[in-house]
């Protein structure tokens, strides 16, 4: 994949050609309060080593700063070099977000077009799995540990987090049009400004 550069445009209000990150994975909130709140359902479901493995993968919370300000010594600023600081454009946190709510509310803030690709997107497959037996889409999940970053330098970054041992990958970017969309091969979804937030409480009250 070529490294995005940044360009000159006249409307600064929109980063087009701005490359979207995704630090975390989608749904982790969903799965951290099925297992406080439905482990022994789960524990009939998945064998030992599926509950163990996802248990450490939703231990490790990332303190982020909210509303795209990086502050202090919030996790992002600590890990990358005060002289590389300009490579994150704006962050927004996904807490107590969906990934599909979060992009959408992303490409507002700059009045921008938007394309994800949904193979790009970082996965948990102890998330996917867990989703799948309640029947829930994972991107529309609430999320706990999961940041969307904007930056003209997204291979950069992405090495450099993974090298601090956080997950991270290159899901799309910013551009001029008006239609925001997740693409998935030949399938495309467009993203709308009420996309769902799927709590586990919420889902349990109805289904539960």
């Amino acid at each position: 994949m070529e490294k995005v550069v940044k360009a000159d445009y006249e409307d600064e209000k929109c980063i087009a050609g701005e490359s979207l990150v995704l630090i975390g994975v989608p749904g982790d909130g969903f799965l951290k309060t099925a297992f406080k709140d439905d482990k022994d359902s789960l524990i009939k479901i998945f064998n030992n080593s599926f509950i163990d493995s996802a248990e450490k993968k939703i231990c490790c919370d990332l303190s982020f700063v909210s509303d795209g300000e990086m502050k202090g010594d919030s996790t992002l600023l600590s890990i990358i070099p005060k002289k590389e600081g300009e490579i994150v454009d704006y962050f927004y946190e996904l807490d107590r977000q969906s990934l599909y709510s979060g992009l959408w509310k992303v490409a507002t803030k700059y009045k921008s077009g938007l394309k994800v690709f949904l193979k790009k997107i970082p996965v948990s497959m102890e998330i996917i799995e867990i989703c799948e037996h309640y029947d829930v889409n994972p991107y529309l999940c609430e999320c706990k540990s999961a940041a969307l970053v904007l930056t003209p330098a997204p291979l950069y970054l992405v090495d450099l987090l993974k090298e601090k041992g956080i997950n991270a990958g290159i899901i799309g970017y910013l551009n001029n049009g008006n239609d925001r969309v997740v693409v998935n091969g030949e399938q495309v979804r467009f993203l709308t400004p009420r996309e769902e937030v799927i709590s586990f409480a919420s889902f349990a009250s109805f289904a539960l």
